[in-house]
């Protein structure tokens, strides 16, 4: 009886062994799980052609997606892109959402006080575009009494926003741009202020429909926010821009998306 009830403790402890590495085999080995140090993830709007959008399949593709696929390459990192609304993706990644924010964000004096931009890597200016039979509009000193269309958060918004009263329009905001464009078509809106390579892309896609009026009203440059205190993640995006602009492969990411402009 002894015997049999010592062989019976030896296979109890055996089966709990058993089960035990079985366990920590159904939560991954150290050899099964995703190393974070290896993946890079980015806060992204991909909504804004020809920057970020996604395609038939539903995959991110636009100029910022190459680019910071190149970055994460250079760094030895998978990138993988979270789809966020503009608006948001500041608050999101101080809420450590991820680990940086590449969408074709302006860097301005109010953004850099929450967020450290790296270099810019992308030049821009806001534009008005407004139905091509549309001959009124030059400025928006000509939007008295109209209503004009913006992406929620962005300089577009904050330029638009800013002149609304003293001009008397109203401003309508949308989360995505696309939107908007579908709206001045519908004959909702009378003009759409965004960055004059969106407007660009749009009139391509839609000849004889739309037109830029006007000049630029602001000179913007694009660049990757981080965390204020992320510096080393900041220098070693900076790095990998500065060898991406060094060896051509940054005028090649920018060639296949905006031709030899």
């Amino acid at each position: 009886m002894i015997k049999n009830g010592i062989k019976a403790l030896f296979l109890v402890a055996l089966v709990a062994l058993v089960v035990s590495f079985a366990g920590c085999t159904d939560n991954g080995s150290a050899s099964d799980k995703v190393d974070d140090s290896k993946v890079l993830t980015v806060g992204c709007c991909v909504e804004f052609r020809p920057f970020e959008y996604m395609d038939e399949n539903g995959v991110p593709i636009g100029f910022d997606i190459d680019i910071i696929k190149e970055v994460g390459k250079r760094m030895g990192k998978d990138v993988e892109i979270i789809d966020s609304q503009f608006d948001g993706l500041i608050p999101a990644l101080n809420a450590k959402k991820y680990d940086c924010v590449i969408s074709a964000m302006t860097i301005t004096e109010n953004r850099s006080k929450e967020v450290k931009f790296s270099k810019p890597y992308f030049e821009a200016g806001q534009i008005l575009c407004v139905m091509d039979e549309n001959n009124e509009i030059n400025s928006l000193k000509d939007l008295n009494g109209k209503k004009v269309g913006v992406k929620l958060g962005t300089t577009g918004d904050i330029i638009a926003s800013a002149s609304a009263g003293e001009y008397n329009y109203e401003v309508k905001q949308y989360n995505k741009i696309g939107d908007a464009y579908m709206d001045m078509k519908n004959g909702k809106l009378n003009a759409i202020v965004v960055d004059n390579a969106v407007a660009m892309e749009y009139l391509k896609e839609n000849p004889g429909l739309y037109k830029l009026t006007g000049e630029l009203m602001t000179s913007e440059s694009y660049g990757i926010a981080t965390r204020l205190d992320d510096t080393e993640l900041s220098e070693k995006i900076d790095k990998a821009l500065d060898d991406m602009k060094a060896d051509g492969t940054y005028d090649k990411i920018h060639a296949k998306w905006f031709g030899d402009e």
